[in-house]
């Protein structure tokens, strides 16, 4: 996705790092508002560090724009900003975390006590026939993305 929107390829290195970055930022994008501003609880979630991570990403996908798609060479360098943002939103949000995310409830789902009082009980995962409606009603239950 990111050779896609701004022609850069990452290293297997680069790719883990910005997977790192992206969990942390779905994790501090979960934290109620009012315990989000305590300095204790920012420090334990390394807040400041994954703003700046955040930031440099912002800044090299705004280098990039221009040489990728020349149309945005000429652009005010404030709407230029604006479109980094959104490709980096684009990066951070698009579907990367949803399929994990989703592998994650369906797997959970029967040992927990959702599965215990909602599932059937001759529920079997292993059952390929029925995974594809499973599937899906875990999506419609338990949406990945949100907002």
């Amino acid at each position: 996705l990111h050779q896609v929107l701004v022609g850069l390829e990452l290293t297997e290195r680069e790719g883990e790092e910005f997977m790192e970055m992206q969990m942390k930022i779905l994790v501090l994008a979960g934290v109620p508002q009012d315990i989000g501003d305590w300095a204790v609880v920012q420090e334990i979630l390394g807040v400041n560090e994954t703003l700046a991570r955040k930031e440099a990403w912002l800044l090299k996908i705004k280098n990039l724009l221009p040489k990728h798609m020349p149309e945005c060479a000429s652009m005010p360098p404030d709407d230029l900003m604006a479109m980094a943002s959104a490709v980096l939103d684009a990066l951070l949000f698009a579907g990367g975390q949803s399929l994990p995310t989703v592998l994650q409830f369906c797997l959970a789902v029967p040992f927990s006590e959702f599965g215990d009082q909602c599932l059937p009980p001759d529920f079997d995962i292993c059952d390929v026939s029925r995974l594809p409606s499973y599937i899906f009603e875990i999506v419609r239950r338990f949406p990945p993305v949100s907002g």
